[in-house]
């Protein structure tokens, strides 16, 4: 329900602001800061970081959700030196084949494919 009144506070804030911006505009008023504009780009910015932070505190009750995460975070380093030997195996092994085809074709015992197959 906190969360509920803060929306509704949020909201409320901006209407009054676009109000006043309004009436402003209506009154012609001359001394008018140029910077009063930015105001709604800060609402907007505080009303994403208290969606991020209510998100946050929603996750902080998930507990299952919340030790999957944690799980996966502690395994990311193991899974990474995991693909590095992976992709250092098939690397040496593609070298190891690539030395195998080189030497097959420079040996002079070896007739080419094409003149095997006749």
């Amino acid at each position: 329900w906190i969360w509920n009144w803060l929306d509704i506070a949020i909201v409320a804030s901006s209407f009054v602001e676009i109000v006043v911006d309004v009436y402003e505009e209506a009154t012609q008023f001359e001394g008018r800061n140029p910077v009063s504009g930015l105001k709604v780009f800060r609402i907007i910015r505080l009303t994403r970081l208290v969606k991020t932070i209510r998100l946050v505190r929603i996750f902080r009750f998930v507990v299952a959700l919340r030790t999957l995460v944690t799980s996966i975070l502690h395994t990311l380093k193991a899974l990474f030196w995991a693909l590095t030997l992976l992709g250092l195996i098939v690397y040496v092994f593609a070298v190891i084949f690539a030395q195998a085809v080189s030497d097959h074709r420079s040996d002079p015992e070896f007739p080419p494919l094409g003149e095997a197959e006749s």
